[in-house]
C-alpha cells in the first residue's frame, strides 16, 4: 500500500493509493516515512523546530488511533474522541525532538485520512508565567473578595492579549480559568475580555467540536448578553448549536438549552418571527425531555409569551403564561423571578 503525504505548513496529509512504499512530502521537502517493522503501520517522524507545545489531530474516512511516540521514547494511544469521532492530541516539545506517529485502522480500511499538526512555541518563562496564574485562579475561588485579584488576572489577560500577537497553550488555559471565574462570580466585561481570545485559539488549534470549544462559545456568549451585547452572541450560540447537532440527538438537553437559550436572544435583536418559530420547535421537545416542573420549561414559555405578544398575539401568549404561572406556583418560591414577570405580562 503506497500513501503519497502532503505537508502544508504543519499539515500532513496522506491518502493510500496502491501497494508500494510511503513517501513523505512535507513544506515541500520530501522526505522518507517507513512501515513500523514493529507493528507494520505507516509511521511518519516530525522534527519539531521549536520549543513549546504540539497540537495533533487524525482525522479519516474510517475509525483510527493514533499512536505517538516522543524524543524520549515513551509511546501514547488516542482513541477517537466520541464528541469529534477522531483521535486528538497535546504535547509538549522541545526544539529538535523527533515525533513519530502512527495510523492504526480499527474498523475497515482506511481509504484516507489526515494528520494536522500544529506546532506553537512557548517559551519556559511563558509557561512558568501563565502556570503561576493557574495557582492564583484556584485560591482565588476560595476567596470571599475576589475584587483585587479580579484587577490582577485584567492586568494579565491585557498583557495577553495586547502584547503577545500569538497566544501560548499555557497562557490561554490561564485566559480561560479567568474567564471562567469572571462567569461565576458575574464580572460579566472581565469574562469577555479572557475569554474572546481563547476562543479564538480553540478554533485555530482544537477540533470544531470540541468540548473545551464548547465551554468557551456558551460562556463567551452568555457573558455578551449579559453586557446588552445580544448580537455578539448570536453568531456563538450558532456555532455551539451547529457543534452539537453534530453528535447528539435531537432531543438532547444540552442541545434543547442552548436552542431555547438562542430564541431569546433572536428575541432580543428584533428577529420575532426565527425566535418564535425556533420556540414552536423547542418547547414541545422540552416537554417531552425535561419534567414539567424543570425552571427552564417555565422560562421558556414566558420568553415566548413575550415574543409572541409584541408580535401582536396576546391570547396565545397570556395561554403560555398561565400554564407557567400554574406550575410555578406549585413549584416555586413565592417570590420568585419567573413567576412575579409572570403576572405582570398576564
Amino acid at each position: 500500500m503506497k500513501y503519497s503525504i502532503l505537508g502544508v505548513l504543519l499539515a500532513i496529509v496522506f491518502s493510500n493509493v496502491d501497494d508500494g512504499q510511503v513517501t513523505l512530502l512535507e513544506s515541500g521537502v520530501e522526505s522518507t516515512a517507513e512501515f513500523s517493522s514493529d507493528t507494520g503501520r505507516p509511521r511518519f517522524t516530525y522534527e519539531v523546530r521549536e520549543s513549546g507545545w504540539v497540537f495533533v489531530h487524525a482525522i479519516s474516512t474510517a475509525p483510527l488511533a493514533l499512536h505517538i511516540e516522543d524524543g524520549q521514547g515513551e509511546r501514547t494511544e488516542h482513541s477517537p474522541s466520541p464528541e469529534t469521532g477522531y483521535p486528538s492530541a497535546r504535547l509538549p516539545v522541545v526544539s529538535g525532538e523527533l515525533l513519530q506517529f502512527e495510523i492504526e485502522a480499527q474498523q475497515g480500511d482506511v481509504r484516507s485520512a489526515s494528520i494536522l499538526l500544529h506546532e506553537i512555541a512557548e517559551s519556559e518563562g511563558q509557561r512558568q508565567a501563565a502556570t503561576e496564574i493557574l495557582g492564583r485562579i484556584r485560591r482565588a475561588r476560595r476567596a470571599l473578595n475576589k475584587n483585587a485579584l479580579f484587577e490582577e488576572f485584567r492586568a494579565y489577560v491585557s498583557a495577553q492579549t495586547n502584547e503577545s500577537k500569538i497566544l501560548t497553550p499555557t497562557a490561554q488555559e490561564a485566559l480561560a480559568a479567568i474567564g471562567s471565574l469572571a462567569y461565576e462570580s458575574r464580572n460579566d466585561k472581565l469574562c469577555i475580555e479572557a475569554l474572546r481570545p481563547v476562543v479564538e485559539f480553540r478554533r485555530a488549534y482544537l477540533p470544531p467540536r470540541s468540548g473545551e470549544l464548547r465551554a468557551a462559545l456558551q460562556e463567551l456568549s452568555f457573558a455578551y448578553k449579559m453586557t446588552f451585547q445580544p448580537v455578539a452572541a448570536l453568531p456563538l450560540e450558532l456555532e455551539l448549536i451547529d457543534s452539537l447537532r453534530a453528535t447528539r440527538d435531537e432531543n438532547d438537553k444540552g442541545l434543547l438549552r442552548s436552542q431555547a437559550n438562542h430564541a431569546t436572544t433572536l428575541g432580543a435583536t428584533g428577529q420575532l418571527a426565527a425566535a418564535a418559530a425556533l420556540y414552536e420547535q423547542v418547547l414541545p421537545r422540552l416537554l417531552r425531555t425535561f419534567s414539567e416542573a424543570d425552571p427552564l420549561i417555565q422560562q421558556t414559555r414566558i420568553e415566548f409569551g413575550v415574543t409572541l405578544s409584541n408580535m401582536g398575539q396576546k391570547p396565545r401568549a397570556c395561554e403560555l403564561y398561565r400554564q407557567a404561572i400554574a406550575v410555578l406556583e406549585r413549584t416555586a418560591h413565592p417570590d420568585s423571578p419567573n413567576l412575579q414577570i409572570a403576572r405582570l405580562n398576564l
